[in-house]
C-alpha cells in the first residue's frame, strides 16, 4: 500500500516523515506556498509549489492563503510556518 503522505509503500498511518526547511521541521501533510493546496513531499521538497502554481496557472480562485496577505517574504514565510505548525530545529 502506498502512503498518501510521503509515497513510499507503507499505510499512511503513523507516518513521521519530516523534512528540514530554513531552520523549521516540516511534517506532512505538505501544502503549496503559493495556493494552500496539499501536495507530495518530493514536489514540496523540489519547490514547495504545486505544480499549478510553479507553471503559472496558480489555483487561487478560492480563497487566499493568509500567508499571501503580505508582500514581505519573511513575514509570509513566518505565517506559513505558524499555519503548518513548523517546528524550529532547534526544538526537535
Amino acid at each position: 500500500m502506498q502512503c498518501e503522505r510521503c509515497g513510499r509503500d507503507h499505510p499512511t498511518e503513523g507516518c513521521t516523515r519530516s523534512l528540514i526547511f530554513q531552520g523549521y521541521v516540516f511534517a506532512p501533510p505538505y501544502i503549496c506556498m503559493c495556493c494552500g493546496i496539499h501536495i507530495p513531499p518530493r514536489k514540496w521538497t523540489e519547490t514547495h509549489t504545486c505544480e499549478h502554481c510553479e507553471w503559472g496557472a496558480c489555483n487561487s480562485g478560492h480563497d487566499k492563503p493568509t500567508w499571501l496577505d503580505t508582500d514581505d517574504g519573511t513575514e509570509a514565510f513566518e505565517l506559513y510556518v505558524q499555519y503548518v505548525e513548523a517546528i524550529p530545529r532547534s526544538r526537535y
